[in-house]
């Protein structure tokens, strides 16, 4: 159980927020006090986040495909405009790719990096300059739908997992940057957004650069 102050007036940036496992995240964030900023593509951004301003916190949503720079910055744009800060970063990204490797064509591969690495990249690029300053900076990348090793969304979700390690290295010493890896289609979100929570929490302070496997 986290404390009741542990995410209290905390600002949550989280991208891909209607998929279940966004949901969850958004919603577990929320009902433990935190600012969510919902970002997706294309989805309803107000039906979205109704239910989380049901719960009397401050929530808003932007649309924004953050596989591009300029979706990237337009999202860090609304969050600066309402908080002018980013105390935490998820990044929900979905493999939709169940292609073998070598089977895959190259507009699957690029949709695939797109969707996965890509994304991931450039929201957490644009994201850490309102996150520098904050003390307890914290970035979860949760990755939903890998399989195998020798499937396309396998080496998507690797580079994740590696990407993640560099940027540990990289950041100042006051972020946690850590991944999620949900390899069972049947896992139920909201145990993956408690899985997200702890990576957040002040529990998990020793943990930096790993990935944990769901699934």
């Amino acid at each position: 159980m986290h404390s009741v102050h542990a995410f209290a007036e905390k600002v949550a940036l989280v991208a891909g927020a209607s998929s279940p496992i966004g949901r969850a995240v958004s919603m577990q964030l929320a009902l433990l006090g935190a600012f969510v900023v919902a970002v997706d593509n294309g989805s309803d951004g107000d039906s979205d986040i109704s239910e989380l301003r049901s719960l009397g916190t401050l929530a808003s949503s932007v649309d924004a495909d953050v596989s591009t720079k300029e979706g990237a910055d337009k999202a860090v744009a609304t969050v600066d405009s309402l908080f002018g800060r980013i105390d935490l970063l998820v990044n929900c990204v979905k493999i939709a790719s169940e292609s073998a490797f070598f089977d895959a064509d190259a507009e699957s591969f690029e949709r695939s990096v797109g969707q996965t690495l890509k994304a991931s990249y450039l929201l957490t690029g644009s994201a850490v300059r309102l996150m520098r300053e904050r003390p307890k900076a914290r970035i979860v990348t949760i990755v939903d739908g890998e399989r195998s090793g020798v499937l396309l969304g396998g080496a998507m979700s690797a580079a994740v997992s590696a990407m993640t390690s560099a940027l540990a290295a990289e950041l100042p010493t006051s972020f946690r940057v850590n991944a999620i890896k949900v390899g069972d289609p049947n896992s139920p979100p909201d145990d993956v957004a408690r899985a997200a929570l702890f990576l957040m929490s002040s529990e998990a302070t020793a943990i930096n650069g790993e990935t944990l496997r769901i699934g």
